[in-house]
């Protein structure tokens, strides 16, 4: 959830039921209803069959820039053949210059990336904490445990949206 420098809540949620899974931003209109964007129809063309998912990060700048950070996920049999070697799970990452109604998609790079990267967060300035020209993006690369007890030795990565 995130507030715009206008005052206007912002939700970000996700459907899990249906393939692909769907994710939404949506914030109080002035008659009291609720509006909806539906954020996977920004994904860029060769993942338009991957799903969106929540756990993930919303928040807006000074200037009313609106960023956004979800879990992409792979489709069982992916419909283009050049996203097929990518992990399972990875970052899709939105930006919207007025607002928060129409966005641009960047999928991370994939890099030397092989495991899952996921549990986005969108880190931002608080007080002291100054984070300049944007949110930053703080992930995780790697598998996920069997049970609460398992230690794991996965890769945190940050970098500047």
């Amino acid at each position: 959830m995130a507030v715009a420098p206008d005052g206007t809540p912002h939700v970000l949620w996700s459907d899990y039921a249906p393939r692909p899974q769907t994710a939404w931003l949506s914030h109080p209109a002035p008659d009291g209803t609720w509006k909806a964007v539906q954020l996977n129809t920004f994904l860029p063309a060769a993942f338009q069959d991957w799903g969106l998912l929540t756990p993930g990060g919303v928040t807006f700048n000074e200037k009313g820039e609106c960023f956004v950070a979800l879990t992409l996920v792979k489709p069982k049999e992916p419909a283009t053949p050049d996203t097929d070697t990518r992990p399972a799970q990875d970052m899709a990452l939105f930006r919207s210059q007025g607002g928060a109604a129409k966005f641009s998609c960047e999928i991370l790079p994939l890099n030397e990336a092989t495991q899952n990267r996921w549990l986005p967060n969108l880190e931002v300035q608080t007080g002291f904490n100054t984070v300049a020209e944007g949110p930053g993006l703080i992930f995780t690369e790697g598998e996920r445990g069997d049970g609460l007890n398992d230690v794991l030795n996965n890769k945190v990565h940050w970098l500047r949206m």
